[in-house]
């Protein structure tokens, strides 16, 4: 991996992207003074398996910033109603993760994306313990941590995702979107453990999303009464 630093005041961001069709790929981007990576006017942006931690150093910011103001970075792009957004990357919804359990040596991720797109998960900076919880929540009830650890991904309506629905969401922020339901499940590393958090992007069209609110890893629980067996899954 490459490693991307920008400390000085005239470099807030680690990476700011202003052109279409590139790609951001297996970097480590730390400790910026503003976002990790800005995405300024333009789409085709890929922004995937790298390592975002610890940036906003100067202020509060995000790991990926979709600016639709074609700035510096313009804080969290909330999720719409059917994603016809003209900007950068098309502000294309992230994922949103209801659901987070460990299955033995597999997590199992439940939650809503948008048709097609290839979903990265990662654990947040929050986890690894450079940066606090509340650091990227940007006058919000959820903190959108930025993604240091690369653990999967898989991508929506794909055989390795066992729900076909959709529905309608809504969430405490305002994030919502009429889209296609997922389940998937894959391998993770050892150390990660129950109590994890983990965030995640979506990638269509080889553009990239922003980070989604952290999920926090929980335990399945099954709970027995007589002859009926409930399992309760969920945030």
């Amino acid at each position: 991996m490459n490693t991307v630093t920008c400390g000085g005041i005239y470099h807030d961001a680690g990476i700011r992207l202003q052109a279409d069709d590139a790609t951001v790929s297996l970097n480590v981007i730390h400790s910026n003074q503003g976002p990790g990576v800005v995405v300024a006017d333009k789409t085709g942006i890929t922004i995937s398996q790298n390592s975002i931690y610890n940036n906003g150093q100067r202020a509060d910011a995000l790991g990926i910033d979709l600016d639709d103001t074609n700035k510096m970075g313009d804080g969290v792009t909330l999720n719409d109603n059917g994603h016809s957004d003209n900007g950068p990357n098309n502000l294309l919804n992230f994922p949103i993760i209801y659901s987070a359990f460990m299955s033995g040596t597999n997590l199992v991720v439940k939650g809503w994306a948008r048709p097609g797109a290839t979903m990265e998960f990662f654990l947040t900076d929050i986890h690894e313990g450079t940066a606090t919880a509340g650091d990227n929540e940007l006058g919000l009830s959820k903190d959108y941590g930025e993604g240091q650890t690369y653990l999967g991904a898989v991508v929506e309506g794909s055989v390795a995702d066992s729900d076909g629905g959709s529905s309608t969401y809504t969430d405490t922020d305002g994030n919502t979107d009429n889209t296609n339901q997922f389940q998937v499940s894959f391998p993770v590393p050892p150390g990660v453990n129950v109590g994890d958090f983990i965030t995640a992007t979506a990638t269509l069209s080889n553009s990239t999303s922003e980070f989604s609110p952290f999920s926090l890893i929980l335990v399945r629980t099954v709970i027995t009464n007589r002859r009926i067996t409930y399992r309760v899954n969920g945030n």
